[in-house]
């Protein structure tokens, strides 16, 4: 008889920095990766190049705000844990993606 929504936070095993990240995928894709913050004014000039509004590219930016500080709005805990690592997707879903 529920009805509604309900979200449930996703969290790997580990908290990774961005770093870790870089790091993991880099790995996966036989490639070295480095995470890097570039600045706003950087990423708008190049996607002005690619012909996106500014429309758009406010909306990108703004996403990328979002990501700064970033907390998760759901902590981790035994309900929102997964056992699933980044490295274990990044082998067996991003780089046969990138192969094909």
């Amino acid at each position: 008889d529920w009805t509604g929504r309900h979200a449930v936070g996703v969290h790997g095993p580990a908290d990774l920095s961005y770093a870790d990240v870089a790091e993991i995928v880099g790995a996966a894709v036989g490639r070295p990766l480095t995470a890097q913050q570039v600045p706003e004014a950087d990423v708008a000039g190049l996607l002005r190049t690619a012909a996106f509004t500014e429309d758009q590219i406010e909306g990108i930016l703004g996403m990328s705000r979002g990501q700064l500080g970033f907390t998760p709005e759901n902590p981790r805990g035994f309900i929102t844990t997964t056992p699933t690592t980044l490295a274990g997707w990044a082998y067996a879903v991003l780089r046969p993606a990138l192969e094909a």
